[in-house]
């Protein structure tokens, strides 16, 4: 049957690499990551968890194309390393710890300006199991066109919204600093309890997806930095993630209990369906797709609005497409889906052929020596991949401001970028 093909591809093909890399860097846990969507996606059609009818037939070539395309865009992060044989180029702490200061306290502002809509979110969805609720207004207010929050928010609050996105920078700057740098114990803190505002944020409206987003890049991060980590600082923060992480699953699995209560199949079949979705989503949509011209909009959002003047509804184009194809697209299909969508079939195969191509090439320009800065485009690429694995991750303004900040951080870093080596050696 092929709804075991993926499973059984993506393991094995992880199970290789496993075998020839000796150790389990960013790209096995993103071939992993894929292979555990693929066995929920098992588990979802031998339950009957499927809500949306029969589950679609699977066929061969939409198969084939969903491994091949995605294991095209995941080698190439196998390229790309941290441990004691790559030296890291010193960046100037002083410019590092003001651009620090100032990502966490955009989240501190974040937090003040919004602290009673989340204290009474918390509130509400914890004592009593309001998370659908909160889910519920979030929809009709994304329906009416207004704000997508449960709360009014002024044209400040709006902007200050966006300085949620930049968590990941923040978790990035921490593992930089714990490994490379000799901060203190308050400000390496500070960086990631300051990350977690995006999980704040998605208390706002019930999401799960945002918290999901945090855990996967902490651990790619983590896994990236560990081998340049010293023992002891490895068991601290194994165990402070392990807390961390367990907390954030608290509200996972919150907010999975109270938006099932209306689901047919329950909290358990809930999950199910959220966790293995991507791969019969992709195949039925390619099996009904028929291409209406190609759309940028989401390609880049803030062009689009800002320099274009485009006005883009993000609700009326996936309602507009669900009914020319006949098959629901306001879903997970992975970032594979989302490019068939708005560029068609050979789109789809150009997109992810030039994103793999940008990255090999990237990663081995800056593969023999580590800086900052180059790390600061090496997170945009990698949530591109690992994020991907629901759908396209930079659809919103947002995260366009997340890469436009990216990009000018990484810039200001570069130089600053102390041209000295810095010899890791860990192991003593």
């Amino acid at each position: 049957m092929l709804v075991y093909f993926p499973f059984i591809y993506f393991s094995a093909l992880f199970l290789y690499k496993w075998k020839s890399c000796k150790t389990l860097n960013v790209g096995g846990a993103i071939l992993l990551l894929y292979a555990i969507s693929s066995f929920f996606s098992i588990v979802l059609k031998e339950s009957n968890y499927w809500p949306h009818g029969h589950f679609p037939e699977l066929t061969l070539l939409p198969t084939l194309i969903y491994c091949g395309l995605l294991t095209l865009t995941i080698l190439p992060f196998y390229n790309f390393k941290l441990d004691e044989s790559v030296p890291v180029m010193d960046i100037d702490n002083k410019t590092f710890k003001i651009v620090s200061w100032l990502l966490i306290s955009l989240s501190l502002v974040f937090i003040v300006v919004n602290f009673e809509g989340i204290i009474d979110s918390l509130r509400y969805g914890f004592l009593s199991m309001g998370f659908n609720d909160i889910r519920g207004d979030f929809y009709d207010e994304a329906a009416d066109g207004v704000s997508h929050t449960r709360f009014n928010l002024s044209a400040a609050q709006y902007f200050i919204n966006f300085s949620v996105v930049f968590s990941p920078l923040l978790l990035l700057f921490f593992f930089y600093s714990i490994t490379f740098l000799h901060n203190s114990v308050l400000f390496n803190s500070s960086l990631i309890l300051s990350s977690l505002v995006i999980v704040l944020y998605s208390t706002m409206n019930a999401s799960r997806t945002q918290s999901f987003y945090w855990v996967i890049t902490v651990i790619l991060l983590y896994i990236l930095f560990r081998p340049c980590m010293k023992p002891k600082l490895r068991r601290i923060i194994n165990m402070s993630l392990i807390i961390i992480i367990l907390l954030v699953g608290i509200y996972f699995a919150a907010v999975t209990l109270s938006r099932a209560q209306e689901k047919e199949f329950g909290a358990q079949g809930f999950l199910v369906y959220y966790m293995g979705q991507s791969y019969p989503h992709f195949v039925n949509v390619f099996q009904h797709f028929t291409f209406d011209g190609i759309t940028i909009d989401r390609l880049f959002p803030i062009t689009s609005k800002y320099l274009l003047g485009n006005y883009f509804d993000i609700t009326q184009y996936r309602s507009m497409v669900e009914t020319r194809i006949g098959a629901p697209v306001a879903i997970f299909y992975t970032f594979l889906g989302d490019a068939l969508i708005d560029f068609g079939f050979v789109g789809m195969f150009i997109y992810a052929i030039v994103f793999s191509l940008i990255c090999r090439n990237y990663f081995l320009a800056n593969n023999s020596i580590c800086k900052l800065s180059s790390l600061v485009i090496y997170i945009l690429l990698l949530r591109q991949i690992s994020l991907g694995i629901f759908a396209y991750v930079y659809l919103s303004i947002p995260s366009s401001v997340l890469i436009i900040g990216s990009i000018i951080i990484a810039e200001v870093l570069k130089r600053k970028t102390i041209y000295n080596n810095i010899n890791i050696m860990y192991k003593n």
